[in-house]
């Protein structure tokens, strides 16, 4: 058709524009349709969430149900031992306890044979003093006898007396004590040169004295 020829509206001119809504209405219904498939792809995914994760929970409750019957099966059995391993314990206390007895009365004991071997020592090294002193005033020559100033009148002259004494007895006994035996038996010991000599003049009566 030549251009400048223009087509003649005919009697059907306006069924011929109103062709274009059947073509809005396929288009309409194709985006129902995909909205349609969009929201059942969403259920079906939600679906198959909440099953995922309801079973899952299940899974979880039955674990935790299982641990938690397993936790009640051993409680008993914990009870039992930890008693058992209590008791030991106690036992095992009380027997500590025993033996720290045991040494506290013994290291009493040692602590009261401490003593009394100290007491001991103390009492030998005093007689040690006094039998160091005692020879120096029996000894001749001392001049701590207090008995004569030669001092060996101590042990020479009491001596002496005593020979002149009748029924008398007499001894020197280590370290210097003078002992003397009475006619009538009695026994008495001087380690004081000066007292032994006042006792021989006092209570002994030499054989000159018994001849006058």
């Amino acid at each position: 058709m030549p251009k400048s020829q223009k087509p003649k509206p005919g009697p059907d001119a306006s069924d011929s524009l109103d062709v274009e809504p059947p073509a809005e209405a396929s288009s309409g219904s194709d985006l129902d349709a995909i909205m349609a498939a969009i929201k059942q792809t969403e259920q079906s995914v939600l679906t198959k969430i909440d099953s995922s994760v309801m079973a899952a929970a299940g899974k979880l409750d039955k674990k935790i149900d299982s641990l938690a019957s397993d936790l009640r099966t051993e409680i008993p059995n914990v009870r039992v031992e930890f008693k058992k391993v209590t008791e030991e314990v106690q036992k095992e206390n009380a027997t500590f306890s025993s033996c720290i007895g045991d040494l506290e009365e013994e290291a009493n004991g040692n602590a009261n044979r401490v003593v009394a071997l100290e007491a001991k020592v103390n009492a030998l090294s005093t007689q040690f003093t006094h039998h160091q002193i005692r020879p120096k005033i029996w000894s001749p020559g001392s001049g701590e006898s207090g008995c004569s100033p030669k001092g060996h009148e101590c042990r020479s002259h009491h001596p002496q007396r005593l020979r002149l004494c009748t029924g008398v007895k007499y001894g020197l006994l280590y370290p210097a004590t003078l002992k003397i035996t009475t006619p009538a038996g009695e026994q008495v010991s001087f380690d004081d040169p000066t007292k032994a000599k006042h006792y021989i003049e006092t209570n002994l009566r030499p054989r000159e004295t018994e001849g006058e």
